[in-house]
């Protein structure tokens, strides 16, 4: 593991995936435990904390491996919104996605990737990176 990323000799991106959804479902689980001691949460304070503790943890490395759409990643997302909804795991993910109102979770990954490639662009201070930058790309 390098940097949050698991690095496998095939770059199977998958491994990553699962390991940041373990880790962003301790956060969720712990963000459960806290809702719950409160005896509930209003849906702003809900949300914020949702984006500043568990987006976080699966925005961290996204910028290599947030490409691709992973279920597991897209549990935590929909596990999130049923909890606070107090839904069932049998109702549909449209209806859940309604109610709550939230973008999906690969509209954060991909904004990870598109502010990565937008700073690998604009490499000014640091040359020899720029260099490494353009040569990677040709």
């Amino acid at each position: 593991m390098y940097l949050g990323v698991m690095l496998s000799e095939h770059l199977d991106l998958s491994l990553t995936a699962k390991v940041v959804a373990q880790s962003a479902g301790r956060a969720l689980r712990l963000l459960i435990a806290r809702c719950k001691n409160a005896g509930g949460l209003p849906f702003d304070v809900y949300t914020k904390l949702y984006n500043t503790c568990v987006v976080q943890v699966i925005t961290y490395g996204a910028s290599i491996w947030g490409t691709k759409s992973f279920s597991c990643i897209h549990s935590i997302h929909h596990r999130a919104m049923r909890f606070f909804l107090d839904y069932g795991k049998y109702t549909p993910n449209a209806a859940v996605f309604g109610e709550m109102s939230w973008n999906p979770i690969s509209v954060e990954q991909w904004k990870s990737v598109c502010n990565h490639w937008h700073r690998c662009l604009n490499f000014k201070d640091f040359p020899m990176n720029k260099k490494l930058f353009e040569w990677s790309c040709r």
